[in-house]
């Protein structure tokens, strides 16, 4: 009697498991369907290619090519996609030492001048909110709507001063940076 009782419970688990999906299924028809994209795209033909999909996205995670000018036009770029609750995230906004973040590409580790574009971004733009989380080599955030951890109160004087250094190629521009992280775009540490 045991064995035809375990028969019966699995052939009506396996009814409910094919009801699910015949709900699952007509709960789709219902839901309007978001789309993704994903590409591994070069830097110069970002531009061409997103605005060719004629979209505003929620969501856009971005690895830019780290020299400053790369970085600065792609962070136009997709603010201009962003939709009005839309998030971005990037990668290499808080390079671990001096050394990673040269101006010119250097083979191994690299997080070059991202953190500045990143800066500018946020010196133009003072109502986004942003963050940095200080992990691996920072990973930012950048949203046009207030969350918990963003801010959209950071120090303008310490940004314009840190985009100063910048441009007269002062070597200090890291250092800077670094001392004044918190203030200028809103370092999380999450330790």
């Amino acid at each position: 009697m045991k064995k035809n009782q375990k028969r019966k419970n699995k052939i009506r688990n396996k009814k409910r498991i094919r009801h699910k999906n015949k709900m699952i299924n007509k709960n789709k028809k219902k839901i309007k369907k978001k789309e993704f994209y994903t590409a591994k795209i070069h830097s110069n033909e970002l531009e061409k290619t997103l605005k060719s999909l004629n979209k505003k996205f929620d969501l856009i995670c971005i690895d830019s090519f780290h020299e400053y000018n790369e970085s600065k036009r792609d962070f136009e770029l997709i603010t201009s996609l962003l939709n009005d609750n839309g998030i971005i995230i990037c990668h290499d906004c808080y390079p671990i030492n001096k050394e990673k973040c040269l101006p010119k590409y250097s083979i191994g580790e690299w997080s070059g001048e991202t953190y500045v574009a990143l800066v500018e971004l946020a010196y133009n733009n003072p109502n986004y909110y942003y963050g940095i989380l200080n992990i691996d080599t920072g990973i930012g955030i950048i949203s046009k709507k207030e969350f918990e951890l963003l801010k959209n109160n950071l120090n303008t004087e310490k940004q314009k001063e840190l985009l100063y250094l910048h441009q007269n190629n002062n070597k200090m521009t890291y250092d800077y940076f670094i001392e004044n992280s918190k203030e200028i775009i809103n370092i999380i540490d999450l330790n």
